[in-house]
């Protein structure tokens, strides 16, 4: 219910300077992100060793088990972004980066309205447009890379796309008649590089055909090399209550 909706107090001086994209986007960033904004992302989970066999992301991101864990090994060929968490009681550390990026967005917010001032008649509410939506993309960006604190544990990282074009959108509808939107992110080659590995979820049905058939698309169908295929080890329970 939280995401995107947590903004630090250090970037609240920058609000007062914000305002006037809603001249050519229609409203101010704030109210953007209250209206829901149009955000995609992929997340991974840099916790301890073990963390892409855990009973706990099985239960909660893992359709109870039944699926499979990536675990990536490298980062480098794609933009992947750490979270950080927030709340009203934060150290002073955070406090400290968050004041260097509201200067940063204050700067970036004073060229763009700037620039819209210059720009002729003829073509400010174009050129208003235009920078005012590719500052609203940074700043809802900022925004869906801050989570609260409760949820520190999972030392997330992000792959985020905001505001994509209409043609970049795809539609999936699901066995439950669910349409889902999502945006492509990169080719499994390009992520699974060496020393990655796919785990299979312990609720998976015939998990040596499943595994079988995984290890055949990741070296046959793909051709990725020095990726493991292995089935969890997990003792699995529906529920992590004991039954009355």
């Amino acid at each position: 219910p939280d995401e995107g909706q947590i903004i630090p107090p250090e970037w609240r001086k920058v609000i007062d300077e914000a305002n006037w994209l809603a001249d050519y986007s229609g409203c101010g960033w704030e109210r953007g992100l209250t209206l829901g904004g149009s955000t995609y992302g992929c997340s991974f989970s840099s916790g301890p060793s073990g963390v892409e066999d855990d009973l706990t992301y099985w239960r909660l991101y893992g359709n109870d088990g039944d699926g499979c864990s990536l675990k990536i090994s490298s980062t480098h060929d794609f933009r992947i972004y750490k979270v950080r968490y927030r709340d009203k009681k934060t150290g002073t550390e955070q406090e400290e980066e968050d004041m260097q990026v509201a200067e940063r967005l204050r700067a970036l917010l004073r060229v763009g309205k700037m620039t819209v001032e210059k720009a002729p008649d003829k073509y400010k509410p174009e050129v208003g447009k235009v920078i005012a939506e590719g500052l609203q993309k940074i700043i809802y960006g900022y925004c869906h890379l801050i989570k609260h604190k409760a949820y520190a544990g999972e030392e997330e990282w992000r792959m985020i796309n905001v505001m994509p074009r209409p043609d970049e959108v795809q539609y999936e509808v699901t066995s439950e008649n669910l349409v889902k939107r999502y945006v492509e992110g990169p080719a499994l080659r390009d992520v699974l590089v060496s020393s990655s590995s796919i785990t299979i979820g312990p609720t998976v049905p015939n998990r040596g055909a499943a595994r079988a058939y995984v290890e055949h698309l990741v070296n046959k169908v793909h051709k990725m090399r020095n990726v493991d295929v292995k089935n969890s080890d997990r003792t699995y329970r529906s529920s992590p209550f004991p039954s009355p």
